[in-house]
C-alpha cells in the first residue's frame, strides 16, 4: 500500500531537481528528513526505480567505503542519494556532506531519519516553505490532485473530507510527510479500495458508492469516523466490556474481544451498516435488561396460602454483595423444621423469558413468561443452582439455595454471613459457606448442655436439639492457600457440608436515625443481638450513646425492671410500686420483645396489642385520678414507667422507649404515611419531648426537657437549676458562628479596614457554655476552609459572667492534651487536630467573671439566656397558646405573655383533643402535684416564668454590647416593644425560628444602637425625594422586623460596602417592602387574610443572605426543588374561611428595581412560575400528599405564617387587617391540616405577580400575562410606597384602575364566584416553565441590560456576567480514551483547591515539552486570570531547557533571561507585611545566615560570625532592629556584608566560611549597587528564567534557596489574592525544573510556599525524573502536591504509584496503573488532578503549540 506513496515523493523528488535543470549549483547539499528508517528504504528504493526506469541513473563512489547512485540531470550535473539506511552512522552521513563529491562538486541529497540538527544545518530542507514538501505545498498538491484525478464522486468526496479532516486535527503533525501517506497511496493508485478506508479511520462502506447528495454523504462520513474513532480508542486503549457494552451487541463485544487477544485488525470483517445496526439493535434491548428484585421472592409449600416460609425468620436472601453484578447472585437459605417433601422458590422478573434462559442443577424449573417456578426436594440437606440468563444484555443471575430440615436456630449466627458454593454443574460438593467467624461459632445457642470441639479440617461434629455446640477455630487449622476450613455438622440424621473462610466483613454503623427510618420503612422490626443489630441478612453496629441507651433497653427486658437508677458502679434496678393492672401489662408488653428492643423495634401486630393493653391500662389508673384529691405513692410512681434516674454527678432523668408517652407517640406514629422516608432532620423533631417540658423528681426538684439527636426515642431531662445544660440546645453552636459571620459582615469596617482581628463576646447564663465552644471550633473551621492563614485568624477575647465554682467548658482551653481529645469528640469537619489545638489555645482568651459585677466588659456580642423561675400559682394550660401541633406529632414550648408574666410550658389553647394529647395533658398535671400533698388539678401543670419589665442585669448587659443574642428566650417579641422604661433606643434587628421546628424563637437579636440603621433608612428616602417623619421610620423598621429582620441587618453593611446609601442591596430590599404594600392593597379581599412571608429566609436560596441551601427546615434543597431559577422575594399566602373549610393560597411575588428590560422581566416571570410549581409539588402533590413529610412541610410553613401574623399584629403593621382570624380562630385548625390547597385565586390574580418598578416609566400599567400579573410602576413607587399606609395605596391603586388589572375585591364574590372551579383544585405539577413563559429574550434584550451604568444594573445580570469570568484554561492534551481535551483550571478551586504540580517523567519522555506548553499557555492566557491580574512566572532553569539558546520558548513567552552574575535583587532588602513583625533586620539576617549555613555546612561559630557581619552592615546602613522608622533606609547588599567580613583581622579565613563568602563574592552573583535592585516581586513580570546551567551545584542552590526566601516575604507581604466563589486569583509561579537538585536539600522557603502559597495566589510546579526525588517524613514535598503529570518512569514502584493516585495498595488498579506508567510513549503521561480519577493523555506537546502561533 505504500509503495504508491513512496512513489509519489520519488517523483516529486526527481521533479524538483529536474526543475531546478540548469539553476542547481556544484555543492549544494539538499535534505530530505522523513518518519523513520522504513520510509528512507522505501524512498530510495522508489528512487532507484525512477532513475532506472528513466535512464538517469548514475552511479558515485565514495572512496573505498561507500557506494550509491545519483541522478543525472545534465552531462555535468548530477545529485548524489545519500540515504541513512543500513547502519549509515550520523557522523559518516555528515562527512559525505563537507565532503568535495567528484571535482564537479556534484550536489547532494542526504535523506534521514535523524532529528539531530547538526546534520542537517547548512542544507536545502526539501520540506521547508517554498519546497516540494512542505505542509502548504503538499495540501494544494494533493487538492490539486483530488480535483483533477479521475475519481468517482463518491471517492472524491472522500478523500477531501479525510484531507479537510487533517488539516482540522490540531494533533496531527502537518508537517510530516507521513500524515498524508494514505492519501497520496490512493491518488498514485486512481481509487479507494475496502483497505483504505481504515486507513483514513473509516470503517468499510460499499452502500457509499450510491450516495449521490454530497451533503448527506459528508454527514454519513463524520458519522463513520467518529464511530471508528471511538471503538479503536477503547479497543486501543481502554476497557471493552466496561465501555462499549452498554452500546453494542454481544456478538460485536465478543469480536472486539477476540481481536484484542489475538492482536488482529477489529474492522477487517465488518462494515459501517454491521457495526451500526449493532448498536441500534443493542440500544432496543439495553432499555429494558432483567431484574429480579428481592421482594418477588416468595417460598412456599404447595401454594402460598397452604404454607409459607417467612422471610427473615424461615427463608433467609442474601446477596454476594452491592455492587449491580454482585445482587445478581443470590443465596436462600431456606429452614424446613415441618419437613415439607417439596419447595417452591417462585421468582418474579421484570421481563419475559423463554425456558432456554433459564438453565438448573439440583432442582426442577417452569418458565412461564415473567414467572421462574424453581422445585426442590428437601432430603434434610439440598442443594440447588438456577441461572437465568439476559443474552441481550450479557446478565446472568445466579440463584442458590439450601434446603435444610431444621430449625433456623441452629444456624442463627450465620445468618449475617453466610454463602452458598453450588457448582453450575452438580451439587455433589456444594456446601454451605460462612465469613467473618475468627475465634468460635456457637450452633443451637441458649441450650442447657454445652459441648465444646475444636473445628479441624474434615470431621464431623455432632450437635443435638438440647446441647449448645462451641466450634473453636484455631488459625493453623485454616488451609493457608484456599483460607478455607472443611467439615461437616451433624443434627440428627441430617449432615450439612460447611466452611469457614477466612475473610472479614465489615459492618456498618447504625445510628439511631437511621434505625428508625429503616424499621419504619421496611415495617420490621430488628434483631439486638450481644450487643450486634441484626435485619435480615445484614449486620450493623451501633456507636455510644445509642449503643448504651440500646444496652439499658436490653436490661430492662432482660430483667423485666419497671424503673432503674444510674450510679457510679452502673444500671441497677429502681424498685417502685405502680398499681397490679400495669404492672401485668407492662410485663406483658416487655415479653414481645423476644430477640428486639424498643428502639429497634416496629409495632407489629403483637407488639401492638402488647403496646395498647399497656396503655389502655395506665390510661385507665390515670382516668381514675379524681380531681381534687393527693396522689398515692403508686400513682405518683406511674410517672416513672421505664425510667432511669441517675443519683450521681448531673442527677439526670432519662425516660426510655417503654415510657408510656413514649408508647403512645410510637403508635401514633403508625397511624402516619411514609414515616420512613422522612428525612433526618425531621426525624430529629419527630419527638414527644416537649410534650412533658418540665417533670419534678420525688424531692420534687425541678426538670426541664433537653434536645438530643442520638436516640431519638428517648427523652432526657435536667434539673433546672444545673446551669451547665443553659445555652445546651443543639442548635447554639450554629446560632454562635452564625453570629459571628454575621456581625463581621455587617462591621466589616471594624476589622477589615482597620485591622483589628479581635473579637469580643460576653457569655451570660450560658451554662458550661459547651456548645459556645463548639460554636468557635465551627466558626475557626469555616475560616480555614476559606484558605485563611492560622496566624491571620480573629482572635476571642470571652468573658464568662457566671459563678467562680461551676465548672466551664472553656477549661479545657489550658490543658492541651485534653484540649486535643476534646476536638477529636466534638470537633467535626476539624482535619488537622493538633493545629486547631493551637489554634483555640493561642486565639482564645477567657476571663472569668462575677455577673454581679456593676458594669460588664465591652462586647461586639453578648449571648444571654434568661433564667426562668418555677410559677408556683396555679397556672392552667388552657389558658396558655400550645406549642403542639399536627394531634401531638410535633410540639415546641412557646413563651406567652400572660398578665404581665411570660410564662413557658405545656399549653393546651388551640390543640385538639387527641388521645395523645390527653396523656400528655394528664402527665403535666400529675407531675405537678406528684410526691406532694397537693391536689390533683387535671388543667394546671408546671410551668416557668419570667416578669415582664425585667432590669438591672439586662441594663448592664443592653449597655456594654453591640449586639446582645437572647438564645432559647423565654419571651416572645413583645418583650422588646419600645415603649418600656428601660428600653432607651431598644431595637429588635434579628431572629430567628428556624433553626428548630418549635413554635417559639430561638433566638432574638436586639441592640442599644438603633440609630445608625433609622439614619440609612432616613438618607436612602431622601436620596428618592421622599420625606419620612421618625414615626415612619419606626414603621419601616417594624415592617423590616416583620417580614425579614437579616435585611435590614445588611442595611449598614451594604452602604460601607457601597460607599454610599444607595447601595443596590438597600435600593432592592426596601423597594420589595413597598411591593408588599403594594400587594397587600392589591389583593386585599374582606374573605381573604393575607399574609406576606420572605422567601429568602423560608427557602434559603440566597447565598447573599448567609444561608445554607441545606439548613432551612423549609429550605428549596429540603423541598425538594432547587434545581432552576426561583423566586427570593416574597411568597403571599392567602388564608379564607371559614375556619370548617379553610382554603390557602400561595403566590409568589418577585420584585425588580432599576432599569429593567424585557431580559431581566422574563427571568422574573420564570422565576414566579418555578417557585410556583415548585412549592406545589412539594407541599400538596397528586401523589404522596398524606405522607408524614409533606404534612411537616406544610405544617412547618403554618408556624411560619401564625408567627408572621403574630409579628404583624406586634408591629402594627396594617392594623385594619384582622390578623386574629389567623392567630385564634383559625390557628388550632392551621395546626392541624385542617384545610386544603386552592389554585381558586389564579384565575384572579395569576399564579404570581411580578412587581417591576421602572427607571423610564412614568405610569402605572399591568395585566395578567401567562398565568402570571405582571405590574409595571414608576421606579419612585419604589421608594414613595414605603411612607404610605395600605389605605393610602389602595386609593393610589384606584385612581389608574382603567390601567391596571381588576382588583380581587372587585373580582371575586365567595358567594358566586365569576369561575367555576372547585375549591380544592390543585395544579398539574408536571407543567413545565417552558409552557408557561415564552417570551423570547432578544440580543437587543441583553444588550440594554450590559449597557446599564453600574449603579443601575440589575444584581441578576451583574451574577451571570461575572459567572463568565472563568479564568485561565491549560490544555494539558487529549485523553486517549474518549478524544476529549484535558484542561486544567488553576483558578477554578472546583477543579484545584491549589496549583502546587508535580511532573515525572524520565528523560526524553516528553517532560521538559509539556512543561513548556503549560508555561507557555499561562503566559499568553493570562488576560484570563480571574480579576484581569498580569502573572508573574520565575524559573529555575538547571539544564539550560529555557535559556536564549530555545529562540522558540524565548519568542513564545517573551521570556526575559537572567544569569547568575549581577542578579538585579538584593537578598537582604527588608520587606515589611500588613502584619507588624518586630526586629525585621534579625529576622532578614538570620534567615540569610541559615540559608548559607546549610549550603555550605557553616559550624555554630561560623554562623555567628556571619550573622554579626550581616547585622553590622545593617547599622552601617542606619537600620536599627528596633527602631521600624529606620527599616525604610536602603539596606546594604552582599557586597558591604562581604567587605565587613574581609576587613576584619580578627575573623579567621580558612574556614568553610571563608570559602563560601570568597565564591559568593568572586562569582558576583548578586548586584552590588543597590541602586540598581528592584524588589523581587516586581521584577517577575511575565516570565523570568534565573538560567543556572553550567554552574556549581553549590552556587545553584544557594541562588534558589536564597530567591525563594525572599519570595517567601515578599509574597506574605503582597497580601492575599482576590477570591470570588469558586474562583481565586493567580498571582505568580515558579518552575523548579530537575527539581531534585533542590529538593534534597531541604531548604525550608520551597516547604512554605507549597504549603501556604494558595492563600496569595501562587502555585509551584516541580519537575523531576522520579517520584523518590519528592522525599518522605519531614522532608515530603508530595503532600503539598495536588495535580500529578507522570510520563514513563524507569525507577518506579507501587507504593509511589499507589501515593499519587491514592488507591488501595497492591490492588488490580495499583498494578495496571504501574505496569500502563512503564510502558508509557514519548509524549504521553497520566494525569492526576485533584480527586478526579487519572486520565491517559496525548500531551500537548510544545513543539505542536509552538508550531500552531505561527510565530515564524
Amino acid at each position: 500500500m505504500l509503495r504508491e506513496f513512496y512513489n509519489y515523493i520519488a517523483n516529486n523528488t526527481v521533479g524538483f531537481f529536474q526543475g531546478k535543470g540548469e539553476g542547481i549549483h556544484p555543492g549544494e547539499r539538499y535534505c530530505l528528513r522523513l518518519d523513520n528508517e522504513d520510509m528512507v528504504r522505501g524512498v530510495d528504493e522508489a528512487l532507484r526505480n525512477r532513475t532506472n526506469v528513466d535512464g538517469i541513473q548514475g552511479h558515485y563512489k565514495y572512496r573505498d567505503v561507500y557506494e550509491t547512485f545519483t541522478i543525472r540531470l545534465s552531462d555535468n550535473v548530477e545529485v548524489v542519494v545519500a540515504s541513512k539506511t543500513n547502519g549509515m552512522t550520523d557522523d559518516f552521513l555528515a562527512t559525505l556532506r563537507n565532503a568535495e563529491l567528484t571535482d564537479k562538486r556534484f550536489p547532494i541529497l542526504m535523506i534521514t531519519h535523524s532529528p539531530i540538527d547538526t546534520i542537517t544545518s547548512g542544507t536545502g530542507d526539501l520540506s521547508a516553505n517554498g519546497m516540494p514538501f512542505h505542509a502548504a505545498s503538499i495540501i494544494a498538491k494533493v487538492k490539486e490532485e483530488i480535483k483533477n484525478a479521475q475519481l468517482s464522486s463518491a471517492d472524491r468526496i472522500l478523500l477531501e473530507y479525510e484531507l479537510e479532516r487533517k488539516q482540522g486535527d490540531r494533533f496531527s503533525d502537518k508537517s510530516s510527510l507521513y500524515e498524508y501517506s494514505d492519501l497520496l497511496t490512493v491518488l498514485g493508485r486512481g481509487y479507494v479500495q475496502k483497505k483504505d478506508y481504515a486507513a483514513f479511520s473509516l470503517l468499510y462502506d460499499p452502500d457509499s458508492s450510491h450516495w449521490e447528495d454530497e451533503k448527506k454523504l459528508r454527514e454519513r462520513l463524520k458519522e463513520n469516523h467518529q464511530l471508528f474513532e471511538h471503538i479503536d480508542r477503547v479497543f486501543r486503549h481502554g476497557n471493552i466490556a466496561d465501555t462499549l457494552e452498554k452500546e453494542y451487541e454481544s456478538s460485536f463485544i465478543n469480536h472486539l474481544t477476540s481481536c484484542k487477544k489475538k492482536g488482529i485488525n477489529w474492522y477487517d470483517d465488518y462494515t459501517f451498516e454491521n457495526v451500526k445496526k449493532s448498536h441500534e439493535k443493542n440500544k432496543k434491548k439495553q432499555d429494558n435488561p432483567l431484574y429480579i428484585d428481592d421482594n418477588n421472592i416468595e417460598i412456599y409449600c404447595q401454594s402460598p396460602l397452604e404454607y409459607s416460609f417467612v422471610m427473615d425468620e424461615t427463608s433467609f436472601v442474601r446477596n454476594d454483595g452491592e455492587s449491580k453484578s454482585k445482587q445478581r447472585k443470590k443465596n436462600i437459605l431456606i429452614y424446613n423444621p415441618d419437613q415439607k417433601e417439596e419447595i417452591t422458590i417462585a421468582l418474579r422478573s421484570n421481563i419475559s423469558l423463554r425456558a432456554s434462559a433459564v438453565s438448573s442443577v439440583g432442582a426442577s424449573v417452569n418458565v412461564a413468561s415473567k414467572d421462574i417456578l424453581i422445585k426442590m426436594k428437601a432430603t434434610g440437606c439440598s442443594f440447588s443452582r438456577t441461572e437465568i440468563r439476559d443474552i441481550n444484555n450479557n446478565i446472568t443471575y445466579s440463584i442458590k439455595v439450601c434446603v435444610l430440615n431444621i430449625l433456623p436456630e441452629y444456624l442463627e449466627e450465620i445468618q449475617t454471613n453466610f454463602f452458598l458454593d453450588v457448582a453450575k454443574s452438580s451439587v455433589k460438593r456444594a456446601n454451605l459457606q460462612t465469613v467473618g467467624i475468627t475465634e468460635r461459632l456457637i450452633i443451637n445457642p441458649r441450650k442447657e448442655i454445652e459441648v465444646v470441639e475444636t473445628v479441624t479440617s474434615g470431621n464431623e461434629y455432632i450437635c443435638n436439639y438440647n446441647q449448645t455446640l462451641k466450634l473453636e477455630i484455631k488459625e493453623e487449622n485454616i488451609d493457608i492457600d484456599t483460607g478455607k476450613l472443611p467439615f461437616k455438622l451433624k443434627i440428627g440424621i441430617i449432615e450439612i457440608p460447611l466452611v469457614i473462610k477466612d475473610e472479614s466483613i465489615k459492618p456498618v454503623e447504625l445510628t439511631g436515625i437511621r434505625a428508625f427510618k429503616l424499621k419504619h420503612t421496611e415495617r420490621k422490626s430488628l434483631e439486638y443481638r450481644d450487643g450486634k443489630i441484626v435485619y435480615g441478612t445484614k449486620e450493623f453496629f451501633a456507636k455510644d450513646p445509642f449503643k448504651k441507651y440500646l444496652d439499658w433497653e436490653h436490661k430492662f427486658i432482660q430483667n423485666g425492671w419497671v424503673a432503674a437508677k444510674q450510679t457510679v458502679k452502673g444500671l441497677e434496678e429502681l424498685k417502685i410500686n405502680v398499681p397490679a393492672n400495669v404492672y401485668d401489662a407492662y410485663q406483658s408488653y416487655l415479653a414481645v420483645f423476644k430477640r428486639s428492643v424498643p428502639s429497634l423495634a416496629y409495632f407489629s401486630d403483637d407488639i401492638k396489642e402488647a403496646a395498647l393493653k399497656y396503655i389502655n391500662a395506665v390510661k385507665q389508673v390515670l382516668d381514675d385520678i379524681p380531681e381534687g384529691k393527693t396522689l398515692s405513692y403508686d400513682q405518683s410512681n406511674i410517672l416513672f414507667l421505664g425510667t432511669i434516674v441517675q443519683d450521681y454527678d448531673e442527677q439526670i432523668i432519662s425516660m426510655s422507649p417503654l415510657h408510656p408517652l413514649n408508647v403512645l407517640y410510637q403508635l401514633t406514629l403508625l397511624g402516619e404515611d411514609a414515616v420512613g422516608e422522612v428525612r433526618d432532620d425531621l426525624v430529629e423533631k419527630l419527638s414527644p419531648l416537649y410534650l412533658l417540658p418540665y417533670i419534678k423528681n420525688e424531692d420534687r426538684v425541678l426538670y426541664h426537657a433537653v434536645e438530643q439527636k442520638h436516640s431519638p426515642e428517648w427523652r432526657i431531662y435536667a434539673q433546672q437549676s444545673n446551669k451547665r445544660y443553659h445555652g445546651a440546645r443543639s442548635y447554639v453552636q450554629k446560632l454562635v458562628c452564625d453570629k459571628i459571620n454575621q456581625y463581621k459582615e455587617h462591621f466589616s469596617f471594624l476589622f477589615g479596614d482597620i485591622g483589628n482581628d479581635q473579637f469580643c463576646i460576653n457569655l451570660i447564663n450560658m451554662g458550661d457554655c459547651r456548645e459556645v465552644l463548639q460554636g468557635l471550633i465551627r466558626y475557626y473551621v469555616r475560616e480555614l476552609s476559606k484558605e485563611v492563614v492560622p496566624e491571620d485568624l480573629t482572635s476571642f477575647i470571652v468573658n464568662i459572667y457566671s459563678e467562680s465554682e461551676e465548672y466551664n467548658e472553656f477549661s479545657v482551653l489550658s490543658n492541651q492534651r485534653k484540649l486535643r481529645e476534646y476536638i477529636s469528640t466534638y470537633g467535626k469537619d476539624v482535619e488537622d487536630i493538633s493545629e486547631m489545638a493551637t489554634i483555640l489555645s493561642s486565639k482564645i482568651r477567657c476571663y472569668y467573671r462575677n455577673s454581679n459585677e456593676s458594669t460588664y466588659q465591652y462586647a461586639h456580642l453578648s449571648f444571654y439566656e434568661m433564667t426562668p423561675s418555677e410559677n408556683n400559682g396555679v397556672s392552667r394550660m388552657d389558658t396558655i397558646t400550645t406549642g403542639v401541633s399536627l394531634d401531638g406529632i410535633t410540639s415546641g414550648t412557646p413563651s406567652v405573655l400572660n398578665e404581665s408574666w411570660y410564662k413557658t410550658g405545656f399549653g393546651t389553647k388551640y390543640a385538639t383533643d387527641s388521645e395523645l394529647i390527653k396523656m400528655a395533658k394528664q402527665y403535666n398535671a400529675l407531675f405537678r402535684v406528684a410526691f406532694s400533698g397537693s391536689s390533683y388539678e387535671p388543667n394546671s401543670c408546671v410551668f416557668t416564668v419570667i416578669e415582664n419589665g425585667t432590669e438591672g442585669q439586662l441594663g448592664k448587659i443592653y449597655d456594654s454590647s453591640n449586639w446582645v443574642v437572647f438564645v432559647d428566650p423565654k419571651v416572645d417579641l413583645s418583650f422588646f416593644q419600645k415603649g418600656k422604661k428601660d428600653d432607651k433606643e431598644l431595637m429588635i434587628i434579628h431572629y430567628s425560628d428556624q433553626y428548630t421546628s418549635a413554635s417559639g424563637y430561638d433566638d432574638i437579636t436586639v441592640t442599644q444602637k438603633s440609630s445608625q440603621y433609622e439614619e440609612i433608612i432616613q438618607s436612602q428616602l431622601k436620596r428618592k425625594g421622599v420625606s419620612a417623619n421618625k414615626d415612619n421610620i419606626d414603621e419601616i423598621i417594624s415592617l423590616f422586623n416583620a417580614i425579614n429582620g437579616g435585611w435590614m441587618l445588611r442595611l449598614l453593611s451594604a452602604k460601607k460596602l457601597a460607599g454610599a446609601a444607595d447601595s443596590n442591596f438597600s435600593r432592592e430590599k426596601m423597594s420589595i417592602l413597598s411591593a408588599i404594600k403594594l400587594c397587600m392593597a392589591y389583593y386585599a379581599h374582606s374573605d381573604i387574610v393575607w399574609i406576606p412571608i420572605s422567601l429568602e429566609e423560608m427557602l434559603r436560596v440566597s447565598g447573599g443572605a448567609g444561608y445554607s441551601q441545606k439548613e432551612g427546615l423549609l429550605s428549596a434543597k429540603n423541598l425538594g426543588f432547587e434545581k432552576g431559577v426561583t423566586s427570593d422575594d416574597i411568597l403571599m399566602i392567602g388564608i379564607e374561611g371559614p375556619v370548617d373549610n379553610l382554603k390557602i393560597y400561595m403566590h409568589p411575588v418577585e420584585v425588580k428595581i432599576g432599569l429593567n428590560p424585557n431580559a431581566v422581566i422574563t427571568k422574573a416571570q420564570e422565576q414566579v412560575i418555578n417557585t410556583y410549581v415548585g412549592l406545589w409539588k412539594a407541599l400538596w402533590p397528586e401523589e404522596g400528599r398524606n405522607s408524614l413529610e409533606c404534612k411537616l412541610s406544610r405544617n412547618f410553613l403554618m408556624q411560619l405564617v401564625i408567627v408572621c401574623c403574630e409579628k404583624m399584629k406586634l408591629y402594627s403593621v396594617y392594623p385594619n387587617e384582622d390578623w386574629d382570624l389567623v392567630t385564634d380562630k383559625y390557628r388550632e385548625a392551621l395546626l392541624n391540616e385542617k384545610y386544603a390547597f386552592s389554585n381558586l385565586m389564579d384565575e384572579y390574580i395569576g399564579k404570581g405577580t411580578v412587581v417591576s418598578f421602572k427607571s423610564d416609566v412614568l405610569v402605572k400599567s399591568g395585566e395578567i400575562k401567562e398565568d402570571v400579573c405582571m405590574l409595571e410602576f414608576p421606579e419612585s413607587m419604589g421608594s414613595a410606597y414605603m411612607v404610605r399606609t395600605a389605605s393610602e395605596i389602595e386609593v393610589d391603586l384606584d385612581l389608574d384602575r382603567k390601567d391596571l388589572p381588576k382588583r380581587l375585591k372587585y373580582l371575586y364574590n365567595p358567594e358566586s364566584p365569576d369561575i367555576t372551579a372547585s375549591e380544592d383544585t390543585t395544579i398539574n405539577v408536571n407543567e413545565s416553565t417552558e409552557d408557561v413563559v415564552k417570551d423570547v429574550v432578544t440580543s437587543a434584550d441583553i444588550e440594554s441590560v450590559l449597557e446599564e451604568p453600574d449603579d443601575q444594573v440589575e444584581i441578576e445580570t451583574e451574577e451571570s456576567l461575572e459567572q463568565k469570568k472563568v479564568g485561565i484554561d491549560v490544555l494539558f492534551g487529549t485523553d486517549v480514551t474518549d478524544g476529549q481535551p484535558l484542561y486544567w483550571k488553576p483558578n477554578d478551586t472546583n477543579q484545584v483547591f491549589h496549583t502546587n504540580t508535580g511532573i515525572i517523567g524520565t528523560m526524553g519522555t516528553g517532560k521538559t515539552q509539556f512543561t513548556k506548553s503549560v508555561i507557555t499557555q499561562l503566559y499568553r492566557n493570562q488576560e484570563y486570570n480571574f480579576g484581569g491580574q498580569p502573572l508573574g512566572i520565575l524559573i529555575f532553569d538547571y539544564k539550560g531547557d529555557y535559556n536564549e539558546s530555545k529562540e522558540d520558548f524565548v519568542k513564545a513567552t517573551n521570556a526575559t533571561i537572567l544569569k547568575p552574575y549581577h542578579l538585579p535583587f538584593n537578598p537582604l532588602s527588608l520587606t515589611k507585611s500588613k502584619v507588624f513583625k518586630p526586629l525585621l533586620p534579625i529576622h532578614t539576617a538570620n534567615a540569610f545566615k541559615d540559608t548559607l549555613s546549610k549550603v555550605y555546612n557553616l559550624g555554630p561559630k561560623q554562623q555567628n560570625t556571619l550573622f554579626s557581619c550581616i547585622t553590622t552592615a545593617y547599622n552601617r546602613r542606619g537600620i536599627m532592629p528596633g527602631d521600624p522608622s529606620t527599616w525604610d533606609n536602603t539596606p546594604p547588599t552582599f557586597d558591604m556584608v562581604y567587605n565587613i567580613y574581609a576587613n576584619d583581622e580578627e575573623i579567621k579565613k580558612t574556614d568553610s566560611l571563608a570559602a563560601a563568602m570568597d565564591k559568593l563574592y568572586q562569582f558576583q552573583v548578586f548586584e552590588g549597587d543597590p541602586a540598581k535592585t528592584v524588589s523581587l516581586f516586581d521584577l517577575l513580570k511575565g516570565v523570568v528564567v534565573i538560567d543556572l546551567s553550567g554552574y556549581d551545584s553549590d552556587i545553584q542552590s544557594l541562588i534558589v534557596a536564597i530567591t525563594l526566601d525572599l519570595f517567601y516575604s515578599q509574597m506574605q507581604a503582597a497580601g492575599s489574592s482576590k477570591m470570588d466563589q469558586q474562583y481565586r486569583q493567580l498571582t505568580k509561579l515558579i518552575l523548579v525544573d530537575e527539581a531534585d537538585n533542590f529538593m534534597s536539600e531541604g531548604f525550608p522557603a520551597l516547604k512554605k510556599i507549597l504549603k501556604e502559597g494558595r492563600e496569595f495566589g501562587v502555585g509551584t510546579i516541580l519537575s523531576t525524573q522520579f517520584l523518590k526525588h519528592f522525599g518522605s517524613g519531614e522532608d515530603d514535598y508530595s503532600k503539598y502536591i495536588l495535580t500529578w503529570v507522570v510520563h514513563n518512569v524507569a525507577d518506579l514502584k507501587s507504593s509511589d504509584v499507589e501515593f499519587v493516585f491514592k488507591i488501595e495498595p497492591k490492588s488490580t488498579e495499583s498494578q495496571t496503573l504501574f505496569n500502563d506508567i512503564k510502558s508509557l510513549k514519548k509524549h504521553h503521561s497520566i494525569i492526576k488532578i485533584s480527586n478526579f480519577q487519572p486520565k491517559y493523555v496525548e500531551d500537548r506537546a510544545f513543539w505542536e503549540l509552538y508550531r500552531d502561533l505561527k510565530l515564524d
